[in-house]
């Protein structure tokens, strides 16, 4: 039975494992080349051009949780609109160039550009719906603590002292990167072939199955509980898809996994007020199932 995890795990991981080696080096370009001090200027402009662009910053920068719980900290403390944090905050764990390539390699280009659109989507919504808020006078800006100095220094972006060289900066970016993901994507491949080997194909197919009609919520109950970063849900849910699993569900796991991620969950309800802490929960829930279901539609067969 170990053996033909093993088996199972490795064949994934060798048939991704050009997707795997581009991943790692748009994530490392993203990351030696992204600048905090002028990424977090960015989103602080005012109306839709600072949601438009944390949105798009979320989804460009290749962010662990802890550095977007440090992007969101110093974001709230300075001051900065709740319309652009939220904006972030929801497509940050949702979409990166690396996890584009990855669900490309996994799922197809069209289940990858449905992951980014639903990214973009969300972020931008959240936000004008933060926005709206905000300009009601139901949310109150301001931090509860200004965020720790040691929190700035997560390696998925350029330290206040970053390496004096654009090689040295890469090559740091590359080993940091490639631990984080290679990490998280062998560990979910171990974990989606154990549940290949035992997991009976019926209970996915039953679950989460293309013909059911309650697959796509079930699909998005699954990944609340579940802590994975972008890249360790591929895997994952690639061995589900392969036992039986809808591609509109695995759309929503896909989105639901990553985004109701602790770190985000727990910072977000440490310095906002509730409404924001459930504005983004309702958002990641209800986009993942919209998401889904969408997918199914455009997609049928």
């Amino acid at each position: 039975m170990v053996r033909r995890i093993l088996e199972i795990a490795l064949e994934g991981i060798s048939h991704n494992a050009l997707y795997l080696a581009v991943g790692i080096l748009l994530a490392a370009c993203m990351q030696a080349l992204v600048d905090r001090a002028r990424l977090m200027a960015l989103m602080r402009r005012s109306g839709w051009a600072g949601i438009v662009l944390a949105t798009a910053a979320g989804s460009l920068t290749p962010l662990c949780s802890c550095a977007t719980t440090a992007v969101i900290l110093s974001l709230v403390a300075s001051g900065v609109p709740w319309a652009p944090v939220v904006s972030f905050l929801v497509s940050s764990p949702l979409m990166s160039p690396s996890v584009y390539v990855l669900t490309a390699g996994v799922f197809g280009v069209p289940m990858a550009n449905a992951k980014l659109i639903t990214a973009l989507a969300l972020g931008l919504a959240s936000g004008g719906i933060a926005a709206h808020l905000e300009a009601r006078g139901m949310l109150v800006n301001g931090a509860r603590f200004a965020p720790r100095r040691e929190a700035s220094a997560c390696s998925c972006l350029t330290s206040a002292a970053p390496p004096r060289t654009a090689v040295s900066r890469l090559l740091s970016a590359l080993r940091d990167q490639g631990y984080f993901i290679l990490k998280y994507f062998v560990i979910y491949s171990l974990v989606g072939a154990a549940a290949q080997v035992l997991v009976p194909q019926s209970w996915i197919k039953g679950l989460f199955g293309a013909g059911k009609s309650y697959s796509i919520v079930t699909a998005t109950i699954l990944g609340i509980p579940l802590y994975m970063s972008g890249a360790a849900s591929i895997p994952f849910a690639g061995s589900l898809v392969s036992m039986g699993m809808g591609r509109g569900a695995a759309l929503a796991f896909l989105t639901a996994g990553p985004g109701t991620h602790l770190g985000a969950l727990a910072a977000v309800a440490l310095v906002s007020p509730k409404i924001v802490w459930w504005l983004y929960l309702a958002t990641v829930l209800l986009g993942s199932i919209i998401a889904g279901l969408a997918y199914n539609a455009a997609h049928p067969w």
